[in-house]
């Protein structure tokens, strides 16, 4: 990223559409970087 400003640019957009996504869709990834799907433990 410090090499290349365009990809630097790019990176932080995939990563904004990444965090929404898993915000929206209720995901998140483990310690060994797996999707993982958030458990409701409302019920």
């Amino acid at each position: 990223m410090v090499l290349s400003p365009t990809y630097a640019e790019y990176k932080k957009a995939l990563d904004n559409v990444n965090d929404r996504m898993c915000r929206e869709l209720g995901l998140y990834y483990d310690s060994n970087y797996n999707l993982v799907i958030k458990k409701d433990n409302s019920k």
